[in-house]
């Protein structure tokens, strides 16, 4: 609480004298009557704040013991509120652990914010019970003032520690507000419930699943501001927050710093122990600077083994012992990792800067800049140190490297985080500039002339014969469509005929309420992200109606929804006779089972109200959404059980939250009439007003990931036909220095991959195959020309050089992790089964699985081609070889799946790579002569 000024201090201690004055009050007059019913709301609500549910930032959260203590406050008074309040955070404390002065302000606030909302109710509603029309709108005005307190104090607190003022914080954005006020209706409602029936107020509970994942959504931007290896906020976020709090520290004229880190030497861990290990290593010092950093600091990792801490309110002397710390916790913490039987150890280099007050003007890139200068300068020094940037730091090491004005390529701020916020232009568009002005492509079809049949015969197949035939399917598929829907047309008079009471009386005012609730529902759902997808409540009321009114709440529930459908989408009747027609009959057949129910069992069963509400919420859902996959499935061609896993199987939860809350409409209609609604339905349309704006921003953050994911793919294609590439360049390369041999990595690889298809190797292992077939003989770089070039028969000390190219390969690949797992491959690629092969003498099963099919593939490659000293063998020649050696020289199962694949492709399989390489060089000959000719007659004409 030091670090915290004198003001906030104050403040602090404030709030909580006057909250411990109200607790010892609330000791002394509190009568708990039910003392199991306080240890169920105790413990639900410690269980919500410890479950909390984390929102856009790390230190923003979500959580709904707001509902339980709201719903305490209605139902048994302020003393128990204020005791729920207290149990619950207490145990949060036990078990987040944060500092003492943090919860016990927030327990002082939600005390002295209780106690002045428990008052309103007891003024504006004295008997909760029996709420009067005044007394409903006194129970909102008391959520809203709940809700507008809580948010107050938090805002003050965060106003005076951090500067940030309401607007700055987002303290009373509209999301956080509309939750708040949410989950508060909800405690409401439920313990109005309650006293009708206090089996009934167990519906209250589930629509807080709608609310959680609501709740949930903001974690969808926080996923896009993380690191998905360490947790840390990734060098975005860190860009962002690092101008904002440099704007607010040069308004205030405050100090802020800014830390650069980077761990020392880890290619070689990952060099000595593998990735694996350097990762285990990079999390592990991950959460060591999450581990010692304050609530305000925000630490990033900034790519690859850089990491950045962000220290507001810190001046450099302040900075420079904290990072000290965690430079000594990075140097003597013990890393295990899976690679290796004994714990590691790094060492991490710091570089500090920032701007201290009355310092002049910096940019985010100067500090990061100046921070990048101070990591440099601890590397020279010997690294596992902290150093602060000084002015002279930049000439020392411009000095020190003699690079001149080549120190200012140190990249800014806006390189080292990327190009994730410009606006991502497909790369066909950028390379392809008169597509961008919309001009027609080369392959439209062109109409033939007269007197070319077959042309006119390919163009009728081409483009008349393709639309004829779409035309007869959508015919097709729309007159099944309609034949369906004047089906259920048919089926919904059927059901209306049969049900409707045409003689009894009806409410035609709470007829008319509800089909109201349905227009201004559907009127409202929301569009989403999702083509042709829209969130509605407009089940709610239709449900409820359903419930209280029977037959006559279907047919008029389901007409108001139908309608309002057609108006806003301006869909044809046809759709308008369907989705009127499809919540018909999904509403008579819920009817139908709650009365069978009823019937069958006492209504005062609890089993009876869950059965029958939860069956009564399924069968409407899976009526409805059966219907509009049929329709799917006859339109489109999809297949029916297809379309409803994908589109409507994960709605039936929420459909059946939102049953619960039509339950609960219907009780406060029985119970007050008109008015209960309001309680109920205030709650319901801040949640739907909650999630459009949480959606609108959900919006804006999917299209940002579709387009970096699409960049990132493209990206990713780019650099493994970069790698491809490459490794067929050095293939090439090898291949060269022995001009006999031209080709031959290739065909190895070619062998060797669909070997390893016909064993059933994952893919994975194929592409490694592929690889080191390529790079088989890359240890012949390492021979003498003279020897590897030689024409006349080696000596024996000649030939042992020549098989140490396996040796020489292996040592090659050390040099590139990326090419490391290929290593055992190359190395042993000529190992014989019997063991007799070279260089370790390994046999039979110790060799590993992919050297023993390189060994075939080389073995046929090397038998197939033609040599200076023999002409290559025939296909039926190459196999009997290879046969004779299953066992002796070759893995038989290896064997087996060579000759099966020479039996399905043929003799065509085995190729003669010298014969292939002069073929291509005599093509290639011949069409340069062909070239010099045309050229030439172009000259004389």
């Amino acid at each position: 609480m030091k670090e915290l000024s004198r003001k906030t201090q104050l403040y602090i201690w404030g709030t909580i004298l006057p909250s411990s004055s109200i607790l010892i009050y609330t000791f002394f007059v509190i009568e708990i009557e039910d003392i199991w019913m306080m240890l169920a709301l105790s413990m639900l609500a410690s269980l919500a704040r410890i479950f909390k549910t984390l929102g856009a930032t790390e230190r923003s959260h979500y959580n709904i013991s707001f509902v339980i203590y709201s719903f305490t406050l209605a139902l048994l008074g302020i003393p128990e509120a204020i005791l729920v309040i207290l149990i619950s955070n207490l145990v949060d404390w036990a078990w987040h652990k944060y500092p003492w002065y943090i919860q016990t302000f927030n327990i002082g606030s939600y005390v002295i914010v209780v106690q002045l909302a428990g008052l309103l109710l007891e003024w504006v509603a004295p008997d909760f019970a029996n709420l009067t029309p005044v007394g409903i709108w006194g129970v909102l005005l008391v959520v809203a003032l709940f809700t507008f307190l809580n948010h107050l104090m938090v805002g003050v607190v965060v106003w005076l520690a951090r500067g940030q003022n309401f607007k700055e914080s987002g303290i009373f954005d509209r999301v956080p507000l509309a939750l708040d006020f949410t989950m508060l209706g909800i405690g409401f409602s439920a313990a109005l419930i309650w006293e009708f029936s206090p089996y009934a107020a167990f519906w209250a509970v589930i629509p807080l699943y709608l609310l959680y994942h609501t709740i949930q959504i903001p974690r969808l931007e926080r996923k896009t501001e993380t690191d998905s290896k360490t947790g840390l906020y990734n060098a975005n976020y860190f860009a962002r927050s690092l101008k904002a709090e440099l704007a607010r520290a040069n308004r205030f004229n405050r100090p802020l710093t800014v830390v650069m880190a980077d761990l020392d030497l880890l290619r070689n861990i990952n060099n000595s122990y593998g990735h694996l290990a350097g990762d285990e290593v990079i999390i592990g010092v991950a959460n060591i600077l999450r581990n010692s950093i304050r609530d305000y600091d925000v630490v990033a990792r900034f790519g690859g083994e850089e990491f950045s801490i962000l220290m507001p309110e810190t001046e450099h002397e302040q900075a420079l012992s904290r990072i000290e710390k965690i430079r000594e916790a990075v140097e003597t913490t013990e890393f295990n990792v899976p690679t290796h039987d004994k714990p590691i150890k790094t060492t991490m280099s710091f570089g500090i800067s920032g701007r201290s007050v009355d310092s002049v003007a910096l940019t985010a890139t100067d500090l990061i800049h100046q921070a990048d200068l101070a990591v440099y300068q601890a590397k020279l020094e010997g690294r596992n140190c902290v150093r602060v940037y000084v002015e002279t730091t930049e000439k020392d090491l411009k000095s020190e490297f003699h690079l001149g004005t080549e120190m200012r390529t140190i990249p800014t701020l806006e390189d080292r985080v990327g190009h994730l916020d410009r606006p991502y232009t497909p790369s066909v568009l950028r390379e392809a500039p008169e597509l961008q002005k919309g001009q027609a492509s080369a392959t439209k079809a062109e109409k033939p002339g007269p007197g070319n049949e077959q042309a006119a015969r390919q163009y009728k197949k081409s483009l008349q014969f393709q639309l004829i035939k779409l035309l007869q399917n959508r015919l097709s598929s729309s007159a099944f469509v309609n034949v369906f829907v004047g089906f259920i047309a048919l089926l919904t008079f059927a059901l209306m005929f049969l049900t409707l009471p045409w003689e009894a009386a009806q409410d035609w005012l709470g007829l008319g309420v509800f089909a109201l609730l349905v227009i201004i529902a559907e009127g409202l759902s929301i569009d989403i992200y999702v083509k042709d997808s829209s969130i509605s409540t407009s089940a709610v009321p239709i449900l409820a109606s359903v419930l209280l009114f029977g037959p006559p709440g279907v047919l008029i529930s389901g007409v108001a929804m139908a309608t309002v459908a057609m108006i806003k989408h301006r869909s044809q009747l046809s759709r308008f006779i369907f989705n009127s027609s499809n919540q018909i009959i999904g509403g008579i057949v819920a009817w139908a089972f709650a009365n069978l129910i009823i019937n069958l069992i006492p209504y005062e069963s609890i089993f009876v109200q869950v059965v029958a509400g939860i069956g009564s919420v399924s069968l409407f859902f899976l009526s409805t959404t059966y219907m509009v996959a049929i329709v799917i499935d006859l339109n489109t061609g999809e297949s029916f059980v297809q379309v409803w896993q994908e589109r409507f199987r994960w709605m039936l939860t929420s459909y059946m939250a939102m049953g619960v809350i039509a339950y609960s409409l219907t009780v406060g209609y029985q119970i007050i009439g008109l008015w209960g609604i309001v309680l109920i339905l205030i709650p319901v349309l801040t949640l739907r007003y909650s999630q459009a704006l949480v959606i609108a921003r959900t919006t804006d953050i999917v299209i940002k990931l579709r387009g970096s994911n699409e960049a990132l793919r493209k990206q990713t294609h780019k650099i493994l036909s970069l790698n491809d590439e490459l490794l067929n360049v050095l293939a090439h390369a090898v291949d060269l220095r022995d001009p006999y041999v031209q080709g031959h990595s290739q065909q190895v690889a070619r062998y060797a991959s669909m070997i390893g298809e016909e064993l059933g190797l994952e893919p994975e292992r194929v592409m490694n195959l592929r690889n080191t077939g390529l790079l088989h003989d890359i240890g012949k770089l390492g021979i003498p020309d003279s020897i590897l070039l030689k024409k006349g028969e080696l000596t024996r000390a000649e030939y042992e050089k020549i098989m140490e190219h396996p040796i020489l390969g292996a040592e090659i690949l050390q040099e590139s992790s990326a090419l490391s797992e290929l290593i055992p491959f190359v190395r042993h690629h000529h190992e014989r089964f019997n063991g007799n092969g070279y260089p370790d003498k390994l046999k039979t099963y110790a060799i590993p699985l992919e050297a023993r099919i390189l060994a075939v593939a080389d073995a046929v490659e090397a038998m197939a081609t033609d040599r200076p000293y023999r002409k290559g063998f025939s296909a039926e020649k190459v196999m009997e070889e290879i046969a004779l050696g299953a066992g002796v020289d070759f893995d038989p199962e290896i064997v087996a799946a060579f000759l099966r694949i020479c039996k399905r492709e043929g003799k065509g399989f085995i190729i003669n790579s010298a014969q292939e390489q002069q073929n291509y060089k005599r093509g290639a000959l011949c069409g340069s002569e062909l070239r010099q000719q045309f050229n030439q007659k172009n000259i004389e004409v």
